[in-house]
């Protein structure tokens, strides 16, 4: 992984090496994370329309009721 990493900067100069590769595995590190959080909002439902749907009907219903309070 880290060979593919390293090639894909043979362009670089060697004293933009160490910088342009930092970058990069700075870059990949925040790839995982944001992949890591879509994965997690996925499972959870947040984002699910048919979830606002039903969040929204059961907020008007406990709205009915007087059991929420903003």
């Amino acid at each position: 992984m880290q060979l593919e990493r390293m090639k894909e900067l043979d362009f670089a100069r060697l004293y933009n090496f160490d910088t342009l590769y930092a970058y990069k595995l700075d870059d990949y590190d925040e790839q995982q994370q944001l992949a890591q959080e879509v994965k997690n909002e996925y499972i959870s439902g947040k984002f699910d329309p048919k979830m606002a749907v039903e969040y929204e009907r059961t907020a008007r219903e406990m709205l009915r009721r007087g059991l929420l309070l903003n």
